[in-house]
């Protein structure tokens, strides 16, 4: 079997050309906030790449690094100080232990909320300004781009998280259709995914998705990036390439495209 490898950065560059032109059209361009609480290697990674994709369509990012012991209340007064009826702001996730994500991520405007956190934003403004959340995003991008047909499949979801699983499922759910969502704690971890026909990881577990755990001709979407050494991994391990029909890659796969939708997100949210 020939294994189609996504070319994220082939997409990603599809949508630029169109936010571009959109950016060109507007009377005042937005700008997006990133808060960025302490530092870790991967996350810096993906950090840096979203100033440079901004700054490279005209759009202004600032990021805001704090020390990760800064305290609810500061950031969410931060937060607040920051709210501007053209802004997106960004809580880089995940945040240090004694911070609680759901009362910062409340903080933030619907409106502002270019991430798509805040479930109501999802369900909100998701049908009506045509946003997703942007991992979700750029997995629809994907489907389309490779006429990906999600009917009668068997969709399996590994992971609870915010960017990823959660939402994943509650797209899922908005499109008809009852994914099976599990972890890697779960009881019926090999059996399930032995019989689905489309997997979507986001569990952050390098090489979990192995070889004998999944069918022939199964379709891979990695979202689970992990810093291991100097290299950036997904949950997929390497050996899948004889079996999977449809694979993203990590790195260039799902993140680039991410990085666009954010944007493309923001760009809708000003209109």
């Amino acid at each position: 079997m020939q294994t189609q490898i996504v070319d994220g950065k082939k997409i990603r560059d599809k949508i630029k050309e169109d936010l571009i032109l959109d950016i060109s059209n507007m009377d005042s361009k937005p700008k997006l906030v990133l808060f960025y609480i302490g530092n870790n290697p991967v996350i810096d990674v993906f950090v840096n790449l979203k100033k440079k994709f901004g700054e490279s369509i005209g759009i202004a990012v600032e990021i805001i690094n704090l020390d990760e012991s800064i305290s609810e209340n500061e950031l969410i007064e931060k937060i607040k100080n920051s709210v501007d009826k053209n802004t997106g702001i960004i809580v880089q996730l995940p945040l240090p232990k004694h911070l609680d994500q759901e009362k910062i991520i409340s903080n933030i405007p619907q409106d502002n909320d270019t991430d798509l956190l805040r479930e109501d934003t999802f369900i909100n403004l998701g049908k009506e300004k045509g946003v997703l959340p942007p991992v979700i995003g750029a997995i629809d991008e994907i489907f389309k781009e490779y006429s990906v047909d999600l009917k009668d499949k068997k969709i399996v979801i590994i992971g609870k998280g915010r960017l990823v699983g959660d939402p994943a499922r509650i797209w899922l759910e908005g499109l008809g259709i009852r994914p099976t969502v599990l972890t890697r704690s779960s009881m019926d971890f090999n059996e399930v995914l032995l019989n689905a026909d489309i997997v979507i990881s986001g569990a952050g577990s390098p090489g979990l998705i192995k070889n004998d755990n999944i069918k022939d001709g199964v379709i891979l979407i990695d979202a689970g990036t992990s810093e291991v050494g100097v290299k950036i991994l997904g949950d997929v391990d390497s050996g899948v390439l004889s079996k999977a029909s449809l694979l993203t890659p990590v790195p260039g796969g799902i993140g680039p495209i991410t990085i666009a939708v954010l944007f493309r997100n923001l760009i809708r949210l000003n209109r």
